[in-house]
C-alpha cells in the first residue's frame, strides 16, 4: 500500500499535452472536440487540447439543461473565448423532454420487483451530450476527448455511454485534486489573461444533474477521496488492502473506507468499457466484492 503521491503539475501538464498530440495526430483526426460544462476537468481538458494542437485545431460545445446554472453556463463560454476556440451554445432541454416523454411509465413493471433507480432526467442529460459529442465527432473528424478524471473513474461516478464517450480521456489517470493543480499551473504559466476563469476553480464540484445536486453529495471531499483511493488502488502488489490499513494510511474513518471501497468494486464494470488514456498509474483488476 502506498501513501498519496501526486504528480507535480509542472511535469503532468507537458507529459499530457504530448500525450494528446500524439493520439489525435497518430489516429488521423483533423483535430480535438471538447464538451465544456463550465467545471474545473472540461476547463483543463480543453486548455491541454489548446496547447497540443492549438487553438485552430480544438472545438467545443456546451450544451446547458434545466439544471444548468448561470454562472457555469457563463464559465464554460468564458473558457472558450480565452482558448480562442468556438462552442456554440446547444440547449439540451428540448431532447431530455422528448426521449423522458418516450420511456414507458414505471407502471408498466408494476409488480415486476425492481428496485428503484436514480431519476430518468439524470443519465439522460449525459447520454444526450455523448451522443451530440459523437455525431460531431463523424461530422467533422474530431476526436472526442473525455472529461473524466480517475477520481470519478474509480468510484463509478461517471454515466456509460454518456460522459464516458469518446476516443481519448486525457485526466483518467489524474486524481481530482490534480485536476486543481494543474488549473492553478495552466494560469500561472499564462503571459495575459488566465485561461481558465477563477469560477471554474472555486466553484463546488457539480454535475448540475438536479437542483442543488454537488459531488459531495455522493463522494467524500475530493482531497479524502483522493487519498483513499491511493491506498485502495494504486499499489499493484497490494491490491484492496484491509480497510482498517487503508483508514490509517488514508487519515480516513473506517466507515468512509468501506464506502468508498463499495463504489469502487461495484463500478469495474464501467472501467472495462472507459476510453483509453495516458497511463499514469496502474490500472485496478476487476476485484471481487
Amino acid at each position: 500500500m502506498k501513501p498519496y503521491a501526486p504528480y507535480a503539475p509542472d511535469t503532468l501538464w507537458p507529459l499530457l499535452a504530448a500525450a494528446v498530440r500524439d493520439f489525435v495526430d497518430t489516429h488521423g483526426f483533423t483535430g480535438a472536440f471538447v464538451s465544456l460544462s463550465g467545471g474545473i476537468d472540461s476547463a483543463v481538458v480543453a486548455a491541454l487540447a489548446v496547447e497540443a494542437l492549438g487553438s485552430s485545431r480544438v472545438f467545443a460545445a456546451t450544451y446547458p439543461s434545466a439544471y444548468t446554472s448561470t454562472d457555469t453556463l457563463g464559465d464554460a463560454i468564458e473558457t472558450a473565448y480565452r482558448l480562442g476556440i468556438p462552442c456554440p451554445v446547444v440547449s439540451i432541454e428540448p431532447a431530455c423532454r422528448l426521449l423522458a416523454d418516450l420511456l414507458p411509465p414505471p407502471a408498466a413493471y408494476a409488480g415486476a420487483g425492481l428496485a428503484e433507480g436514480i431519476p430518468v432526467e439524470e443519465n439522460l442529460q449525459a447520454r444526450i451530450r455523448g451522443l451530440l459529442n459523437m455525431t460531431l465527432s463523424n461530422r467533422h473528424g474530431l476526436a472526442v476527448l473525455c472529461t473524466g478524471n480517475r477520481s470519478e473513474t474509480l468510484t463509478g461516478y461517471c454515466t456509460l455511454y454518456g460522459d464516458t464517450c469518446g476516443a481519448y480521456a486525457p485526466l483518467r489517470d489524474v486524481y481530482k485534486t490534480e485536476v486543481y493543480a494543474l488549473a492553478d499551473h495552466c494560469n500561472a504559466r499564462a503571459s495575459g489573461t488566465p485561461p481558465i476563469p477563477a469560477g471554474v476553480i472555486a466553484r463546488a464540484p457539480t454535475a448540475e444533474l438536479r437542483p442543488g445536486q454537488k459531488d459531495t453529495d455522493t463522494l467524500p471531499p475530493y482531497p479524502l477521496l483522493d487519498r483513499i483511493l491511493s491506498a485502495l488502488a494504486d499499489d499493484p502488489d497490494d491490491p484492496l488492502p484491509p480497510n482498517e490499513d487503508v483508514a490509517r494510511q488514508a487519515e480516513a474513518s473506517p466507515t468512509e473506507v468501506l464506502r468508498v471501497r463499495t463504489l469502487l468494486v461495484g463500478s469495474a464494470f464501467k472501467r472495462l468499457q472507459a476510453p483509453p488514456g495516458p497511463q499514469l498509474r496502474p490500472t485496478p483488476a476487476v476485484p471481487e466484492p
